[in-house]
This record gives structure tokens, C-alpha cells and sequence, in this order.
């Protein structure tokens, strides 16, 4: 009995939309978790590292996810 990978590459492009959208939030935004960490961390001089890392882990997830679903398609 063959099974169709349609469902699970349709929930890997669904979630990989939601970390697109996520990051694009984030960089619409320009801060990431609350607002006063971002706040405390630049009035102090420091870089605040976790957005960029977040930003970047989203991309990368969903790139992961897109070709996750991409290999299941072609699969068949």
C-alpha cells in the first residue's frame, strides 16, 4: 500500500511560510522578544546578537523546510 507524501509536503511548505513570516515580522519590527531587552542592550553599547541569530535561524528553517517538501514531491 503506497502512501502520498502530498499531505507532509504541504505542512512542511505551511510551516516554512510561517518562519518566512516570522523573520519578516521580525525585520519589519527591527527587535525580537521583548521590547525593553532590545532597549537595555543597545543603550548599553552591546549589539543585540539575538535578532540577527533569530532572523537567520527562520530563513534557515524554512529553506530547510522548502527543501524538505521539495524532495518529497519529486519523490513519487
Amino acid at each position: 500500500m503506497a502512501t502520498s507524501n502530498f499531505p507532509v509536503a504541504l505542512l512542511a511548505l505551511a510551516l516554512a511560510a510561517g518562519c518566512l513570516f516570522g523573520a519578516w515580522q521580525k525585520l519589519r519590527e527591527g527587535r525580537v522578544g521583548w521590547r525593553w531587552s532590545t532597549r537595555i542592550s543597545v543603550r548599553k553599547g552591546r549589539n543585540p546578537h539575538g535578532f540577527w541569530l533569530s532572523v537567520g535561524a527562520n530563513i534557515a528553517i524554512a529553506a530547510a523546510l522548502f527543501v524538505l517538501a521539495v524532495y518529497l514531491l519529486l519523490s513519487r
